[in-house]
């Protein structure tokens, strides 16, 4: 099924490799359409995935199980963005299977937070962070989730609503971070986006949905040039120990009197501060693609460390137009820490047109590097990749028009990078 977009999020941990195919079974006025699924590998060269799947009796159309999906140890979380849950799927003593029995299924704990619960989700041993579209929900067991608690945090939003991004929510120990691409719009300037950090309270995880008291605290972009008119500040985040990244993919800066855009985008990385985490725009460190790539990158949409905090991988799946072979760049932390701007690898993409980091993660165990490709190409799957356009059919007539794509044979491959 070429249409399902496998590939559009993965994760891995331990070689453990976790894909989603959120748009399984596509097929437009079918009542199962895009319902979703999600492979198991074992390994790399493993082909003989197990799948996982929803229940049969909460199967919905357009549900997009496998929206997002993350891995700690033996634990997966699975998104779905069209479902309102999240499931939680706990690996049996001989090792994963074919199932649509998760062992848990997670729903919103407050009212507040009903509207794209399941949006983006993250696991962190046995806590579990979901977002939706005001704010997150944090779930916890001590029994292999047999049981689990819940609590309902509200995001500091500023002038705006949430849509949290790429990979917009991430955990580790007693810290999430979240962004919201959507977050603080300022209409004037086409910027907007918000990051959070949270921290487990010393008595643990509780509600905090107070209208006038959003918790955690913002990390907020630093001023760019007078220039600069767009940014997504908070589609891709990550957090390991006491440092996060925050990608800004969109940052467009108008270079001409003709005003042609120039997306750049930055990753910029902020280290907590002896006192604990406090609102800032002051980072240490803002990681750019290196000189001579050019613009036009989406560089940032994805971000993700290294298991040691050393190094920080990115996404940069429209570099070089043109050709939008895509890239990944890992980062290394000098010496002294980060800050300005540090040397970085590049992986360049394997094939044109493949805009590859279109998705990407780092293994939480070993340090692999996973990025997917992003091919489109027409119903001929002879054709060479990413050739040919989408079929589309025009819906109504004049003013009311709308260009519907179809057939378009979307499918993102995950490859590991031999570094």
């Amino acid at each position: 099924n070429l249409l399902q977009r496998f590939g559009e999020s993965h994760a891995s941990d331990n070689g453990v490799i976790v894909v989603g195919a959120p748009h399984y079974q596509y097929e437009p006025g079918n009542a199962n359409s895009s319902v979703g699924r999600v492979y198991v590998y074992d390994s790399i060269t493993d082909t003989d995935p197990a799948v996982l799947e929803p229940p049969q009796a909460n199967r919905l159309p357009y549900m997009n199980f496998g929206s997002r999906v993350d891995i700690s140890g033996a634990t997966i979380v699975v998104g779905a963005l069209g479902g309102a849950r999240a499931y939680v799927y706990v690996e049996p003593s001989d090792g994963w299977a074919d199932t649509s029995t998760p062992t848990a299924a997670l729903i919103s704990p407050h009212f507040d937070l009903n509207e794209g619960f399941g949006l983006q989700a993250a696991v962190d041993g046995d806590t579990i962070a979901v977002a939706a579209r005001a704010g997150i929900a944090v779930f916890t067991t001590d029994d292999d989730w047999a049981t689990n608690t819940a609590s309902a945090l509200k995001h500091d939003l500023g002038n705006g609503s949430i849509l949290t991004g790429y990979r917009g929510i991430d955990i580790d120990g007693d810290a999430i971070v979240v962004g919201s691409l959507l977050g603080d719009y300022r209409p004037a300037t086409g910027r907007s986006g918000t990051v959070t950090v949270f921290t487990k309270p010393a008595g643990g995880w509780a509600d905090d949905v107070d209208d006038d008291d959003a918790g955690g605290v913002r990390l907020s972009p630093p001023e760019p040039d007078a220039d600069a008119r767009v940014s997504n500040w908070g589609r891709g985040v990550a957090i390991n120990g006491d440092t996060v990244a925050v990608g800004d993919p969109i940052l467009v800066n108008f270079v001409d009197a003709a005003e042609q855009p120039d997306y750049k985008g930055r990753v910029a990385v902020f280290t907590k501060p002896a006192g604990g985490w406090a609102a800032t725009n002051e980072p240490d460190a803002v990681l750019t693609p290196p000189d001579g790539n050019p613009g036009h990158g989406f560089f940032g949409g994805f971000v993700d460390f290294s298991p040691d905090g050393g190094e920080i991988a990115a996404g940069n799946h429209y570099n070089q137009p043109g050709d939008w072979l895509g890239a990944v760049h890992v980062f290394t932390k000098p010496p002294g820490g980060w800050a300005g701007s540090s040397e970085s690898e590049q992986y360049a993409g394997p094939v044109r047109n493949g805009r590859f980091g279109w998705a990407m993660s780092v293994d939480k165990t070993t340090g692999a590097v996973l990025a997917s490709l992003r091919q489109e190409k027409t119903g001929d799957t002879t054709a060479a990749i990413g050739t040919g356009e989408c079929e589309s059919t025009t819906v109504g007539s004049g003013d009311a028009a709308v260009e519907i794509q179809e057939h378009c044979l979307r499918y993102m491959p995950v490859y590991l990078i031999d570094r």
